[in-house]
């Protein structure tokens, strides 16, 4: 595979160390669907969505943009986190309420029955990496009984719990010394790029990079017979600017990258639980998903295009079509 020179080789080191001692965890399979998390597998923004199920939508909106103003867009994550915690401390909430929030995300039907179809195919695997974190995207997988699907991991941001003291009077706003000390819980995330010690690619978020996620799942999936003894064919199913980097980086002549095109719907945090695909055209004028114009961005400026087969979806019936060609290709292959 042909990795961008400015990528973190780390993944691949690593991941030659861990084969060559035999430690292969994850099962051979001969293809692999990859998964980013939200506006793909959910069809919102889970970091905003939670906040904005106590809040709403104007009032997460404004206080994330003067914090992100404040720090700086590389500190988002802190800004989730302190968003959520104000919400767990301005309504009393407990970590049982806010992942609850977070199961209730809404998804397209054909986009979880798509993931119901790969995992009913033997031969594949499936795998989320995603700049979300695990305890909402956990939460909204155990909800939607879709654990089961990603045999070869969910590679993201780890989301925090920890017990602390909290004053009943102060979160209810009063000023008295009479107060009642209760325990409560307070979120961090934590980035998922720790697990290697950071990256250096300049051009990924400091919380991970995608290409060198990819790069060790593939190299702690065991080799398989079927494809000449080499890694699985990788379908890589992606909306945002940061899947681009994986799909320029390491997806060759034989994977297939999905890519979500088109704007997204509009007020996605007022919807909940499955969705039909809607038809409604003006429903969908959001921003655009930014994955292939972060492509064409690269190729005017690196010359650096995919080597992949692309196709691109909104909807789910579009998703789940494409899906099923390709697991066709692979009976037939």
């Amino acid at each position: 595979m042909t990795v961008d020179p400015s990528t973190d080789a780390r993944a691949n080191v690593d991941a030659d160390s861990r084969r060559e001692e035999g430690k292969s965890l994850l099962p051979p399979v001969d293809t692999l669907f990859v998964w980013d998390f939200d506006w793909t597998i959910v069809n919102c923004n889970s970091d905003e969505y939670v906040p904005a199920a106590f809040l709403g939508d104007e009032e997460t909106e404004r206080r994330l943009r003067e914090m992100i103003g404040v720090r700086g867009p590389t500190r988002w994550h802190e800004c989730v986190s302190d968003l959520v915690n104000d919400c767990v401390e301005e309504r009393g909430l407990s970590m049982d309420d806010v992942l609850t929030a977070a199961a209730s995300m809404p998804y397209l039907m054909d986009v979880c029955g798509t993931l119901e179809d790969v995992d009913g195919d033997a031969s594949c695997g499936q795998a989320i990496i995603s700049d979300g974190n695990d305890s909402f995207i956990g939460a909204f997988l155990r909800k939607n009984g879709l654990e089961r699907c990603f045999t070869h991991g969910v590679e993201t941001n780890m989301g925090r719990w920890e017990s602390h003291s909290v004053d009943d009077d102060a979160i209810r706003g009063g000023g008295t010394d009479d107060t009642t000390t209760r325990g409560g819980h307070r979120f961090s995330v934590v980035h998922q790029s720790s697990k290697y010690g950071g990256h250096t690619n300049a051009r990924c978020p400091p919380n991970l990079c995608k290409t060198q996620v990819l790069l060790d799942v593939l190299g702690r999936t065991a080799e398989t017979t079927t494809t000449g003894g080499g890694r699985p064919r990788v379908v890589y199913v992606g909306d945002g600017p940061n899947d681009a980097c994986p799909a320029l980086c390491v997806l060759g002549e034989r994977d297939v990258l999905l890519a979500r095109d088109g704007r997204r719907i509009c007020h996605p945090n007022s919807k909940s639980g499955g969705q039909p695909d809607d038809d409604d055209a003006n429903a969908h004028t959001g921003d655009e998903f930014g994955i292939l114009s972060t492509i064409e961005g690269r190729k005017k400026k690196e010359a650096l295009a995919p080597r992949c087969r692309v196709h691109t979806w909104n909807s789910g019936k579009q998703l789940r079509f494409l899906v099923s060609n390709i697991l066709n290709e692979e009976v037939t292959t």
